[in-house]
């Protein structure tokens, strides 16, 4: 286990300044490698105090997170791209600011603005817009018209490893433009955390709702949460596998050249939000992490 601890978060903070402060960490260009990035000190700001027996000080890290809900391509009715599209067409997602109180962003795409390689979805037109003829049309489409037929279908939330207030609010957003979008029951499921973590690594369900938060200002630790999972990043969850992606990814990765890049991870980002369909992006949003050194001592336990 790794000597220090994450502790705590609060989401409600400026987005435009963090935007600001992770896109000048950046440069918004050069692409830097997870070495580079961690020798600077990440998005640490602080250093208030030490932790005990360790002489190491504690930190804060300012990050900014992107907000998803994940699709399980192995399971009904996900299992069908155009319901998965039916699905993401019929979230307004613009209108989450007001429903999240101004301290989000709307999210068409996965990578977080403030980031290389982030892709505004709303003014590229990549990703799947809002929609609510167009979503009703490819449910039915997909065999379900007007939500007929529908499997039984839940979406799983953990406000204990997000932030409560936007986590629940979330919920009943969403399944309240399936509802009035798409005729479309869907039971709302609330998780503990761990159970919730173990849950995406054994047996992901339909729908999941999560968050990624940067390490580095780079879309390559984006992607790499993503294709390779959670946590230790060695699980892949959501069923979910294409061999054009992970070329793309090999690519970007293979190249220093910013300009190429970009284009690479926006050829990404149209895989991920609008050819396969994979997560329905909701918004972006900032964080504070305290990061707190353990002592050797119980650096194991």
């Amino acid at each position: 286990m790794r000597g220090y601890l994450l502790v705590g978060s609060v989401c409600a903070v400026g987005l435009a300044l963090l935007v600001a402060f992770v896109a000048t960490a950046s440069g918004n260009s050069p692409p830097i490698s997870n070495s580079q990035w961690n020798s600077r000190g990440g998005g640490r700001i602080d250093a208030p105090g030490q932790a005990p027996g360790l002489g190491r000080p504690a930190t804060t890290t300012v990050t900014i997170c992107t907000y998803y809900l994940g699709f399980n391509t192995a399971k009904a009715p996900f299992n069908n791209v155009l319901a998965r599209k039916a699905f993401v067409a019929a979230m307004d997602r613009q209108s989450l600011p007001a429903i999240l109180d101004n301290v989000v962003l709307p999210a068409m795409t996965f990578t977080p603005p403030g980031v290389f390689g982030h892709v505004d979805g709303f003014a590229e037109g990549v990703g799947v817009p809002y929609n609510p003829a167009q979503a009703k049309q490819w449910l039915a489409e997909a065999g379900y018209p007007d939500g007929q037929g529908l499997p039984q279908t839940r979406a799983v939330f953990a406000p204990g490893l997000t932030d409560f207030v936007t986590t629940t609010r979330s919920a009943q957003f969403a399944q309240y433009n399936w509802s009035g979008n798409l005729s479309a029951t869907v039971t709302i499921v609330f998780m503990e955390a761990s159970a919730f973590l173990l849950a995406l690594q054994t047996d992901p369900p339909q729908m999941w709702y999560i968050r990624w938060c940067t390490a580095q200002p780079d879309a390559d630790d984006a992607y790499y949460f993503l294709h390779d999972g959670i946590d230790a990043r060695r699980v892949a969850f959501g069923n979910w596998q294409n061999a054009t992606y992970n070329g793309i990814l090999a690519q970007a990765l293979a190249t220093s050249d910013p300009g190429i890049r970009r284009q690479l991870y926006k050829q990404a980002e149209q895989i991920l939000v609008g050819t396969d369909v994979v997560m329905l992006p909701m918004h972006y949003s900032g964080a504070f992490f305290r990061r707190v050194y353990l002592p050797i001592a119980q650096r194991n336990q």
